[in-house]
């Protein structure tokens, strides 16, 4: 909720100023953020902390609008969809080190550990990261000026709804997967192990399949590639159902991953005009 209202002025910063600022500043707030999440003492510090992370966050699309705009318009999918093998990876790995500290340690040293691997590739970004000067806006571009572009473009406007549909989509099931694991027979005990694990196997198809969807995108067209891989995605959530038993479940989640990791880069490289790089300064 709290990333919702300022995302639009966020973005307008990032035309003013550069993607790469944008990117080093979440990257900061995230390192603040994840290490004073490890030694909050109450609920609503928590709460506190969450809130400020949606205010002030916005790593990832800093990230793809960085690469959105200095990639070759004929390379676009391949690099788009390269940053969804990086998410990937990060989705393997991720949920497996933090089940793997969070039962050896504890989760306050899992937070602590994000935070510092944040700081570390925030530093990456800061010295080895070059970012080329295109579409920036020296005007002030105001977030209720940024809806109002948003109304006014159908193909926009739908793009954005198709991206608010699918994230809902994805996290009506990751707050329950856990609870889901144990009631399949899994261990309580082992639940977060056994929930990053699975969690891992989506991330491990987008390995294998993002770049190739991307360079099948580049070829054939974004709404072709992104329309069989809506369905395909739908297909393989629905059939998540019909197992009751972890490796059923585990295999459904990997079909499904291999279609859903084609889905997030592609909208972010839809051809609208107002994705234009001449449009750039107008974007949210």
């Amino acid at each position: 909720m709290a990333s919702a209202l300022t995302s639009p002025y966020l973005g307008s910063l990032a035309d003013r100023y550069g993607r790469k600022k944008m990117i080093i500043r979440a990257g900061l707030v995230l390192f603040i953020v994840f290490t004073l999440t490890s030694i909050v003492t109450n609920p609503y510090q928590l709460l506190a902390l969450r809130i400020f992370h949606g205010l002030l966050a916005g790593y990832i699309p800093a990230i793809i609008a960085l690469i959105g705009t200095n990639t070759p318009e004929e390379k676009a999918g391949y690099a788009l969809t390269t940053i969804s093998t990086a998410m990937a990876s990060g989705r393997i790995m991720g949920p497996l080190l933090g089940g793997v500290i969070s039962k050896l340690v504890d989760s306050r040293a899992a937070f602590a550990s994000a935070g510092f691997l944040i700081l570390f590739s925030t530093l990456l970004v800061l010295f080895l990261v070059t970012e080329k000067k295109v579409g920036l806006s020296k005007e002030r571009v105001s977030v209720f000026g940024a809806f109002k572009i948003v109304a006014s473009n159908r193909a926009l406007t739908m793009v954005l709804l198709l991206t608010v549909l699918t994230s809902v989509a994805v996290m009506t099931i990751e707050p329950v997967i856990t609870l889901y694991v144990i009631e399949l027979g899994g261990s309580a005990d082992n639940s977060s192990f056994l929930a990053g694990f699975i969690f891992s196997l989506a991330g491990i198809a987008g390995i294998l399949f993002a770049t190739r969807w991307g360079k099948l995108a580049d070829k054939v067209g974004f709404r072709s590639v992104l329309l069989i891989a809506l369905i395909g995605g739908a297909l393989g959530t629905f059939a998540q159902i019909a197992f009751h038993n972890i490796w059923g479940f585990s295999i459904t989640r990997f079909i499904y991953g291999a279609f859903y990791c084609a889905v997030g880069p592609l909208p972010e490289r839809a051809d609208y005009p107002v994705y234009d790089k001449r449009f750039s300064g107008e974007s949210l």
